[in-house]
């Protein structure tokens, strides 16, 4: 596994640190700030990946206030994603909080709720689920 850790908030140079890992890679879970640069460069960079992806596996992250799972599905569809993992961050969840709840959406309909725990008991769920969505 190769975990490449914070980066630039710049489109540009985010884009080619991860375009120099998704030909050689199997899968590709891509999350980014919450707001502000950071953000619009993870935005701007999964757009630019999920056309590009072949036969990696790319799984983004959506962090909702309203409308959760439609919002997702519509980056899921948007992106060219494999998989998005969305929580809901309305009321301050999901930032700097113990617990944080997670659903795994894919495909047309695919969806599968990790409940709630600790980020690191998410993080495996979500690991979990992702092998499963590759091996099916």
């Amino acid at each position: 596994m190769n975990r490449i850790g914070i980066v630039s908030n710049d489109p540009k140079e985010l884009g080619e640190i991860v375009e120099g890992q998704i030909n050689r890679a199997e899968v590709v879970v891509i999350a980014g700030g919450v707001g502000g640069a950071a953000a619009e460069a993870v935005r701007s960079v999964l757009a630019e990946l999920g056309e590009k992806k072949g036969k990696t596996f790319l799984v983004g992250f959506a962090a909702e206030t309203a409308d959760h799972e439609a919002n997702a599905r519509e980056k899921l569809e948007r992106k060219h994603l494999d998989a998005i993992a969305v929580n809901d961050v309305g009321g301050g969840r999901g930032f700097g909080t113990g617990e944080n709840a997670l659903v795994v959406l894919w495909g047309k309909d695919g969806r599968r709720d990790l409940g709630t725990a600790d980020k690191a008991t998410l993080a495996a769920r979500l690991w979990d689920t992702i092998e499963e969505l590759r091996c099916s």
